[in-house]
């Protein structure tokens, strides 16, 4: 069962938890953000391992709102994503980045498209399929997600995550201090001179 389906990543977060994932490094190239260092905030002695987990989750959304936001400050309209792969079979996935990105979400039939993709390849190559118009024809949604989020509501989380974000891209450069193990001469000068005294 994937992860964004379980119970756990069902589980209501509390309002101060959140976690903050680097994007991929993909993902870097087309939003400009460089790759943080990862960051779980939030927490608290009431958080669980249910909260951690639906907020990787909800971070799958935010990532995706990142690119969205990138592709149109370049100019490009976004009204609606197609969405596939494994983690769009999680309905909480499905549903949260419809309410995040204010999009309509539409989920396909068939989930793992990336194969089907060089199966059209091939078939385009050989003649099976003319070109991209008749392979397009062969999509068909199983669930569409609107967006039902107030978009206040949307404005506040999704800041919430920008903060968190840049507080991983901006926050002190973290070091490892490395204690030497006291060496076996330092052990001996430590018991003689305690014997000393």
């Amino acid at each position: 069962m994937p992860i964004a389906s379980t119970p756990s990543a069902r589980a209501s977060p509390t309002p101060a938890a959140s976690i903050s994932c680097p994007p991929s490094e993909v993902s870097a190239l087309r939003t400009g953000i460089a790759a943080p260092r990862a960051s779980i905030t939030g927490l608290s002695l009431d958080s669980t391992s249910a909260h951690v987990i639906r907020a990787a989750v909800e971070a799958m959304a935010y990532q995706t709102c990142d690119i969205v936001e990138a592709l149109s400050a370049g100019g490009m309209t976004v009204s609606q994503l197609k969405v596939d792969g494994g983690g769009s079979s999680s309905d909480l996935l499905c549903q949260f980045l419809a309410d995040i990105s204010g999009l309509q979400i539409v989920r396909p039939r068939e989930l793992e498209r990336t194969a089907l993709g060089v199966a059209y390849v091939a078939g385009t190559g050989v003649g099976l399929w003319d070109g991209p118009a008749d392979v397009e024809k062969a999509w068909e949604a199983d669930r569409v997600f609107d967006p039902a989020m107030a978009p206040d509501r949307r404005e506040e989380l999704y800041g919430g995550w920008r903060q968190a974000l840049a507080r991983t891209l901006t926050g002190p450069p973290r070091t490892a201090t490395v204690v030497a193990p006291p060496s076996a001469q330092s052990l001996t000068n430590d018991r003689s001179l305690e014997e000393q005294s």
